[in-house]
């Protein structure tokens, strides 16, 4: 949920020790922040009540109780509480930093794994003991508060509505026998002031606490909550994750009278398929009666009894038996289903290639290549057994092209899935066509599954109903056919609701022209399709990211409808890709909560499960750290996206994070390692036949010749890498290209090329409004008229640099723009303001830079210090080449000639 405007806490907030980063979610009663413990070094979750419920007594005590009850609970299972402060006059409570994806998602996916069900469910219900003993009743405990951690365990989330037992009132205790016990301690937590006790009795007389579908029927009766009305939820709770029914905890909204609400007959057989004593477990926990439900010490023991391994004497007198079912049912399932080798365990990587046309009609091109393709895309990303994947082989201006199947031959056709297993290492492709109904005026859908050596897995068709082809219908149909063919076992697969033809038709006219670079022509139909669903993610998110990347205004509130309704549908790929668009836009303006919407998108990701989108996000995120100079924290970032993507993702995105890995070992001074690396990248771009990995790819091989000295050879490469970009309408790596042709043209003295080469660059950059290439062409403006001796326009033209730069440079780009200002200042007369800028271009890099000390020995210089000045010169001249390679024949011919006046 994005953060309220008025919120008392602020991305970018100092709150004792901890730096908010992030807003990333809002509950009942609280609004959640990620921030960073810069003392310990970890993330920690930041929690304050939300704004309106401020100036509530009930709820600010309430929240003050949440972080008592927190601080005594120490078990593994449930999120601990580290801190308590005071901010500006709101409560702060820090706590554990949980990173996982929450049980209310994982359900959303289907029924879990029997054996993974049963070791989650002991896990909630251990922390629920440790609770219920320490005299505190969760009393909302649903899918949404369990946290399933990235190792596989649970813990339990959000003691808002927490109760404690101590409190002093009529009550019940952990046993579920009534009892009425002494007053707790009610000293105050650190910064409430005067607050009330967070101790006395919240629950006012007829107010129903907690989360309808969850409750047990005693609390919507009005009986007082006790340790037996969580065990009701754990049993709710354990109906989801065994049936993955999400109706299991529905039903029950405010309007129902408490005493018309089914309930479960005790030890009823009418269950899913499944251990008869855990199915009589759960029916204990979900009892009307409260005496009869099992205590959580209880729930434990008897799930260890159902994960412990069976007697030998068991085992002996049921083996064969045993056997002989799972071999014939094994047998069977083989002979039924398409993968019996993939499950949701072990996902089988998918392409969807665009379908062909096989009408001769060309008005079903769009239909059947883009909108077709694109439905089936989505809606196959439901598909346990499956991670789709793309297959890009270039990225023309606005979005990624995709290669298509043009021939029928068969041997064609092979060739055709082997460059794309090539490309993108799947174990699936999807192939398609709409085609004629032999003797009638009907069309059909046909798709056909085929492994990575060719060989079809299966087929399926729909026929339309008349002698149109809709893709709303047909593409549904085929895929409820497919997932029949791939779990024969299973339940007919929920898809969501697909638009009406019209919008679609729309959709998939302006998709075309969008990913062909026409954006102009692509808007108003992307426009019209969303206006016309506007709750259809993928509609929705394709209009805003055309917005985005054509540089509309209306692109940032198009980007938050595109992630409010995806959050809505529960797409969470869709709404990763809206994140991740304003992630873009964010870097491009240079505002700061770039890496806060790449987090979230991060989160999204790994709560999805699409580890080819993790990578995808991970090593956007490691360019993040490296624009920063934060080596260590984009390595840590792009080494486990690379090893992500070398399992899950495809070329593409492999010689991508290449790139940035060389580029980091270039920053760092390894430049064999980056050669190496390159090189890589460049080996998987020409598999991929993708011009823009193999031009970004050499250009960086330019840039390490240029660095050592190759100047010509480096300027031929980038004359190469313009035409290329220049040919596909690259406007912004047009700009980078003759940024480096400008610096090559200033290295050889050639200074009217290099000045309308840094014009063009600043030009384009101001156009698409990239704030950072405008910093550094008007630097490279300002150094060439500094090297020219025409000062005062140097200065002017610096003063202008360092803006941009501040809001999208590095530390090191601000550096260079102080120190050739303050060149300009000593040489203009103005020694001590130039000493001044000498010191902050210092204290953004910690240390001499070239520039800095080029600058340095000018003041020196002037003020008569000429031993000293030569010092400083001669420090320059021994840095890595690689610092500052353009203004190496400078400071040798400044040392020449100051050595000569000495």
């Amino acid at each position: 949920m994005p953060l309220q405007t008025h919120s008392p806490l602020q991305v970018g907030d100092t709150v004792g020790r901890y730096l908010v980063e992030a807003c990333v979610g809002e509950g009942g009663m609280g609004q959640v922040f990620r921030a960073w413990d810069a003392t310990l070094e970890r993330r920690v979750a930041l929690k304050i009540i939300r704004v309106d419920l401020i100036d509530q007594e009930d709820s600010l005590t309430r929240f003050q109780r949440e972080a008592q009850i927190l601080a005594r609970l120490d078990h593994p299972g449930i999120c601990r509480v580290y801190d308590w402060l005071d901010h500006q006059g709101t409560l702060v409570m820090a706590m554990e930093w949980v990173d996982g994806a929450s049980l209310a998602s994982v359900i959303k996916r289907g029924a879990m794994p029997l054996g993974t069900a049963v070791g989650l469910l002991r896990g909630v219900a251990h922390a629920l003991a440790a609770a219920h003993a320490k005299g505190v009743i969760h009393r909302d405990l649903k899918p949404s508060n369990i946290v399933l951690t990235s190792e596989g365990t649970a813990k339990i989330l959000d003691f808002g509505l927490a109760k404690s037992l101590e409190a002093g009132h009529l009550d019940a205790a952990p046993d579920g026998s009534r009892a009425r016990t002494a007053a707790a301690d009610t000293r105050s937590l650190p910064g409430s002031g005067s607050s009330p006790s967070p101790d006395r009795t919240l629950t006012q007389s007829g107010l129903v606490l907690g989360t309808r579908g969850f409750m047990a029927p005693e609390l919507l009766e009005g009986a007082p909550a006790t340790a037996a009305s969580d065990l009701y939820a754990l049993g709710v709770v354990a109906s989801l994750l065994i049936t993955g029914d999400r109706r299991a905890g529905e039903g029950r909204d405010a309007g129902t009278p408490p005493r018309a609400i089914p309930r479960p007959r005790s030890g009823s057989k009418a269950h899913p398929p499944g251990p008869h004593a855990l199915w009589s477990l759960i029916d204990r926990l979900r009892s009307p009666d409260p005496a009869s439900r099992p205590t959580a010490r209880e729930v434990v023991a008897a799930l260890d009894r159902l994960q412990a391994p069976p007697s030998p004497a068991w085992w002996a007198a049921g083996a064969a038996v045993v056997t002989l079912v799972l071999v014939s049912l094994g047998l069977w399932a083989y002979g039924r289903g398409a993968l019996p080798e993939f499950s949701r365990a072990h996902q089988a990587k998918l392409v969807v290639v665009p379908l062909q046309n096989r009408t001769g009609s060309p008005g079903l091109e769009t239909a059947a290549g883009t909108t077709a393709t694109d439905l089936l895309e989505y809606l196959l990303r439901s598909f346990p057994q499956v991670e789709v994947v793309q297959d890009f082989y270039s990225r023309s201006g606005a979005a990624e092209a995709r290669p298509r199947l043009q021939a029928r031959e068969a041997a064609a056709e092979r060739a055709f899935i082997q460059r794309v297993v090539a490309r993108t290492a799947a174990d699936l492709v999807l192939l398609g066509e709409v085609e004629p109904v032999p003797g009638s005026e009907r069309v059909r859908l046909r798709v056909r599954l085929m492994d990575a050596g060719g060989q079809p897995r299966v087929t399926r068709e729909v026929v339309s109903r008349a002698a149109v082809f809709e893709p709303g219908l047909a593409v549904p149909a085929v895929l409820r056919e497919l997932g029949r063919a791939l779990s024969p076992l299973g339940p007919p697969r929920d898809l969501p609701p697909i638009p009406s033809t019209e919008v679609l038709e729309a959709y998939g006219r302006g998709l075309e022209r969008f990913i062909q670079g026409d954006t102009p022509q692509a808007l108003p139909l992307l426009e019209r399709a969303a206006l016309e669903a506007p709750r259809f993610p993928p509609v929705v998110v394709s209009y805003a990211s055309a917005l985005n990347r054509s540089g509309d205004p209306r692109a940032q509130p198009t980007l938050q409808w595109a992630r409010s309704a995806a959050r809505q549908a529960g797409d969470r790929y869709s709404e990763a890709r809206a994140v991740i668009e304003m992630a873009f836009r964010a870097r491009a303006e240079a505002r700061p909560n770039e890496e806060a919407l790449f987090m979230e998108a991060l989160s999204l990701a790994r709560e999805e499960g699409d580890k080819d989108l993790q990578a995808r996000v991970m090593n956007e995120l490691g360019v993040y750290w490296i624009d920063r100079e934060n080596w260590v924290a984009a390595r840590s970032l792009l080494d486990p996206a690379l090893d992500l993507a070398t399992q899950w993702g495809t070329r593409w995105l492999r010689g991508s994070i290449l790139v940035n890995l060389a580029n980091l070992a270039k920053y760092q001074g390894r430049g064999a390692e980056a050669r190496r690396l390159y090189e890589a990248s460049i080996a998987n771009a020409d598999i991929l036949e993708d011009w823009q990995l193999i031009a970004t790819t050499r250009n960086n091989l330019a840039i390490l010749d240029f660095e050592e000295g190759a100047v010509a050879a480096a300027e031929r490469t980038w004359l190469e890498v313009l035409r290329v970009r220049r040919l596909h309408a690259d406007r912004l790596g047009e700009c980078r290209v003759q940024l480096n042709l400008g610096i090559a043209a200033f290295m050889q003295k050639r200074f009217d090329q290099a000045q309308a080469r840094f014009e063009s660059a600043l030009a384009g950059s101001r156009q698409l409004n990239v704030v950072q290439i405008q910093g550094r062409a008007l630097y490279r403006l300002g150094d060439l008229l500094r090297a020219q001796g025409r000062l005062t326009q140097a200065a002017i033209r610096l003063l202008e640099a360092l803006e941009p730069l501040k809001q999208g440079g590095t530390p090191a780009n601000q550096a260079e723009a102080l120190a050739a200002l303050a060149e300009c200042k000593a040489r203009q007369g103005d020694t001590g303001g130039a000493e001044r800028l000498i010191e902050e271009a210092w204290r953004l890099t910690t240390r001499d830079s070239p520039q800095v000390l080029r600058a340095r020995a000018w003041v020196q210089h002037l003020r008569g210090q000429h031993r000293e000045a030569r010092e400083s010169l001669a420090a320059a001249l021994a840095a890595p080449r690689d610092r500052d390679p353009e203004h190496q024949a400078e400071l040798q011919a400044l040392r020449s000639a100051w050595g000569r006046r000495s």
